[in-house]
């Protein structure tokens, strides 16, 4: 018996979902700044992603310890490539001032993907809990969190005296 076109899964979401999903939520409010955007995706990453196995995509960011705490150049690649597809707006040449927003376009490109129940909705609430918890932080706590729950990736950082004692 052959399966028509209809019955097959979906393919799998590409990790950029993540983004998308991160800047829709809370409201659409921009992120500014690449530091924070970093630690954000981390959060997400490692709360839910890989802590409560609610994913949408075979693969998941690479971050790895570096100068900052965790980081993947991943998380840039991805946001250039919603940029490009006009589902992101990105603003600002500074890293630090740099401002990361949702379009229209891409507003309507989640609503579509929870709609066809592509994402699910315990998976869209807990990051629009990261975003609204952890995206109203100033910096200097944001990265203090992630230094104290995941002193793993501070090894190779320039910073971490600051806040791991």
């Amino acid at each position: 018996m052959m399966m028509s076109a209809t019955s097959r899964p979906p393919p799998p979401l590409p990790r950029a979902t993540y983004v998308l999903l991160l800047l829709d939520a809370d409201s659409g409010t921009p992120i500014r700044g690449r530091t924070r955007l970093e630690k954000l995706i981390f959060l997400v990453q490692m709360r839910i992603v890989d802590g409560l196995k609610v994913g949408v995509t075979q693969e998941s960011y690479r971050f790895r310890p570096f100068h900052y705490g965790p980081y993947t150049e991943e998380v840039l690649d991805d946001l250039m490539a919603l940029q490009m597809l006009g589902l992101v707006s990105i603003v600002g040449d500074d890293e630090a001032q740099q401002t990361f927003a949702i379009t229209p376009r891409g507003h309507e490109a989640v609503q579509r993907l929870v709609q066809e129940a592509r994402v699910t909705s315990v998976l869209v609430d807990e990051i629009r809990k990261i975003k609204a918890t952890f995206g109203r932080m100033n910096l200097d706590q944001l990265v203090q969190r992630v230094y104290t729950d995941y002193p793993q990736y501070t090894e190779k950082s320039h910073i971490k005296d600051r806040y791991l004692y």
